[in-house]
């Protein structure tokens, strides 16, 4: 499981930059910056229940950890290290 990076820079309304995250090519999530204190990650899972959110249209849904990071490079070293523990909990969307 190979994970990848790629920063966005959104500029106009809101000029904020996001970093992408991808395993094996495909993008499963984000790394934002909340506030412009802290580094959030937040990926793309499949839901168990398709009623969880009330949303049955959509089988994925975004979820945020509550771990907070102060520099986006500790948030990707800390989900590099991790990635395999979560995708256990876990089953990321692949198909955005």
């Amino acid at each position: 499981m190979k994970l990848t990076f790629k920063k966005l820079k959104y500029e106009g309304f809101s000029n904020r930059e996001e970093t992408t995250i991808k395993i094996d090519g495909k993008e499963i999530g984000s790394i934002f910056e909340k506030n412009n204190e802290v580094f959030k990650i937040m990926p793309m899972v499949e839901k168990e229940d398709i009623n969880c959110d009330n949303n049955p249209n959509c089988k994925w849904m975004n979820i945020t950890f509550k771990k907070e990071f102060t520099t986006e490079d500790s948030a990707r070293k800390w989900l590099s290290e991790k990635i395999e523990s979560i995708s256990k909990k876990y089953t990321f969307n692949k198909e955005w």
